[in-house]
């Protein structure tokens, strides 16, 4: 088993960056749209985007991140200017996980299949010149993001960032800043939206 996992409860360590409102109005969109699907016939949309499945783990989900984003503190490089978004390493359940990544699936092969109750649902909460495969997408980053496999650099990171006292500034070693820099390139390939994750 990965050391990314916790054996006694399987939990998956993710590392989270702060998006501020992004993420926030991502996961207020997908609450929104798992409320209006829930209680759909599940032989037109199967679990376990209905039968109560999907708006647990989001409910277990929101509980873990709400906190991580909007935060004062900062990462300093270490020229001792430069300040970095915050990174928070979570333990998450795998089973909330994969059924974050199985809502999405089932969402898009429906969509895809042309199933009026999913494109109705999800065509009401697109904003500006999105479509419906947008809102999908959307909840594919939410699980990309949260699914970046962990690496040495993930691991240094968590380490200076858990052994600093709480909401204070973590200085980086230029091994740490480099490490960031790495980590944030990939977490933007999972959060590909906008202008990226802001360094």
């Amino acid at each position: 088993m990965s050391a990314e996992y916790s054996a006694t409860s399987m939990l998956r360590t993710c590392v989270v960056p702060d998006l501020g409102d992004e993420l926030i109005a991502a996961l207020v969109r997908l609450n929104a749209v798992l409320l209006d699907l829930d209680g759909a016939d599940p032989d037109s949309v199967p679990p376990p985007v209905t039968g109560g499945a999907a708006l647990a783990a989001f409910d277990d989900l929101w509980n873990a991140l709400c906190p991580t984003q909007r935060q004062d503190n900062h990462l300093i490089a270490p020229d001792g200017f430069s300040r970095h978004k915050p990174l928070s390493f979570l333990g998450i359940s795998i089973v909330d996980l994969d059924i974050l990544g199985a809502t999405a699936q089932t969402l898009g092969l429906l969509l895809a299949r042309g199933n009026e109750i999913v494109r109705d649902t999800l065509g009401a909460y697109t904003r500006g010149g999105e479509s419906a495969a947008d809102v999908v997408a959307d909840i594919a980053c939410i699980h990309g993001l949260l699914d970046l496999r962990a690496t040495s650099d993930t691991r240094l990171l968590q380490r200076c960032v858990c052994n600093a006292e709480a909401g204070t500034d973590v200085m980086l070693s230029p091994e740490a800043n480099a490490a960031y820099v790495r980590t944030i390139g990939r977490l933007n390939q999972m959060w590909s939206k906008g202008s990226g994750i802001p360094g």
